[in-house]
């Protein structure tokens, strides 16, 4: 059996606008403390602009990328399963993926690109496979929100390759994943602890695989 769970993601992005309403409780000359509504920290030497004449909205300048809008993001996702086929001895899978996603708060999809490595006996499987995921999310995944938790379906194709100590064999391979995630805001307003519980579904040529699988990941927004 191959040791196999490291997971590494170094991200840097540019980040997009939102206005956030505050309200001005002092004013000194051209200094002003605003007490904004929701829990969004500015930094200390930004431009804000106002836009509204009694100054109660304001926000980052719009040419500029807010560091705490979620738009889009970048995933990488490890899982360690074990998946006990129709017939035959339990395999135990090790696989990493990348996925790029568009967040429209309460849904989020994209592609993906995933490669994993299994144990099977005295056979090793190699795959890489292609395909869609799709977030459901109970609340809207806007700044401000630490936690966030909902549904997560998945579609893969592509292929599978056995080999053993004098062949190789590669065919078809199917998979369907669906089940619960959730977005932890630990380390920051943009960069997730991600983890899902899936129920997933494999079909390699005619032969059939199913089991529970635990994904752990990092999902950097911008």
């Amino acid at each position: 059996m191959k040791t196999f769970f490291c997971l590494l993601l170094v991200l840097v992005g540019t980040f997009s606008s939102a206005a956030e309403r505050g309200t001005i409780s002092q004013m000194k000359g051209k200094k002003a403390i605003v007490v904004f509504d929701s829990d969004i920290p500015f930094s200390v030497g930004q431009k804000v602009f106002l836009s509204s004449a009694e100054g109660t909205e304001l926000g980052l300048r719009q040419d500029k990328r807010n560091l705490l809008e979620r738009k889009n993001a970048i995933n990488l996702l490890g899982s360690y399963s074990s998946i006990k086929p129709t017939s035959g001895a339990a395999t135990t899978v090790f696989s990493v993926s990348g996925s790029y996603s568009w967040n429209w708060s309460q849904l989020e999809f994209g592609p993906i690109v995933a490669l994993s490595s299994s144990d099977a006996g005295s056979n090793e499987l190699i795959s890489n496979s292609f395909g869609g995921y799709l977030d459901y999310n109970k609340d809207q995944n806007v700044a401000g929100q630490e936690m966030v938790w909902g549904g997560v379906a998945r579609v893969l194709l592509g292929s599978e390759t056995t080999k053993t100590s004098n062949s190789k064999a590669t065919e078809s391979l199917t998979t369907i994943e669906a089940g619960a995630q959730a977005k932890f805001f630990q380390l920051s307003q943009v960069l997730a602890i991600r983890t899902e519980l899936v129920f997933q579904n494999k079909k390699v040529a005619s032969s059939n695989s199913s089991g529970f699988v635990l994904n752990l990941g990092l999902q950097h927004y911008f």
